[in-house]
């Protein structure tokens, strides 16, 4: 989306601060308003899915987004660790599958099966994590927070520095100093963040920072594969200067399960 007389990076930046404003709003209002919140996503994001298959596919798009929207509902409803651990083994599949030579198509099957686990099941996991937990510090906002300065370390470093390709065939622009100046960025954030709360200690939230830092990259790159096979540069162009709800929000989605059990682990 391109609007007349404002350049691509200065929409980036508007509609940047305009969807963190709403993630922060959101994170300090009651658990209502940040299930809706997560809700929206879960839906924008089936909505782009659609996208992914050409037009000549389109009820095969259909069955995609209600995967999702499905994945989205169950990983809410179900309760039990087991659906947490299936999510992480799934997740980690498509961790390792970065490495396999890519094919010159996605199967229709593959991408269903993909977006029911991610978004699907991913948004549905944090928004039941939500739902259940008593937190004392806004952990949502702690989450969102991580993401973002992972996505800047890891923007700001790498164009700075980068010169090491970290996924050349998925995603060309990442380098592997990009990836660590988002985990040295995460560090950082969570020693303030400790510093302001302190109501853990501060292993605690770097471990958490870490563990964010890793997946947020991982997902980002997953995404970046799946959009490679299905041909499509962004999800959609509903973010002016972002592309769509999936791209924004690709990182935040993916790392999910791997927070909540990080979290379990250390509480």
């Amino acid at each position: 989306m391109q609007v007349t007389g404002i350049s691509n990076g200065t929409l980036r930046v508007i509609s940047g601060i305009v969807i963190a404003i709403l993630c922060i709003l959101s994170s300090l209002t009651n658990e209502m308003v940040q299930l809706t919140l997560l809700a929206t996503i879960l839906l924008l994001c089936a909505y782009e899915v659609i996208g992914f298959y050409p037009p000549e596919q389109k009820l095969l798009g259909l069955g995609a987004a209600m995967m999702t929207t499905g994945g989205g509902i169950i990983g809410y409803l179900v309760n039990g660790e087991i659906l947490l651990w299936i999510t992480i083994v799934c997740c980690l599949y498509l961790v390792a599958d970065l490495v396999r030579k890519l094919p010159l198509q996605a199967k229709p099957i593959n991408t269903m099966l993909q977006t029911f686990i991610y978004p699907g099941l991913c948004l549905g996991l944090i928004a039941k994590f939500l739902s259940i937990g008593n937190f004392s510090v806004p952990i949502l906002l702690f989450y969102f927070i991580m993401i973002w300065s992972s996505d800047v370390g890891a923007y700001y470093v790498g164009r700075r520095f980068g010169k090491r390709k970290l996924a050349k065939k998925v995603s060309p622009n990442k380098s592997v100093e990009g990836f660590f100046g988002g985990g040295l960025a995460c560090l950082i954030t969570a020693s303030i963040w400790y510093l302001i709360f302190q109501d853990k200690n501060l292993i605690f939230y770097l471990l958490l920072g870490i563990t964010t830092w890793i997946f947020c990259s991982m997902g980002d790159l997953v995404q970046s594969k799946i959009k490679r096979l299905s041909k499509i540069k962004d999800s959609s162009n509903l973010i002016p200067g972002h592309g769509g709800f999936f791209d924004r929000f690709d990182g935040f989605i993916f790392a999910a399960p791997f927070f909540i059990l990080a979290y379990s682990i250390l509480c």
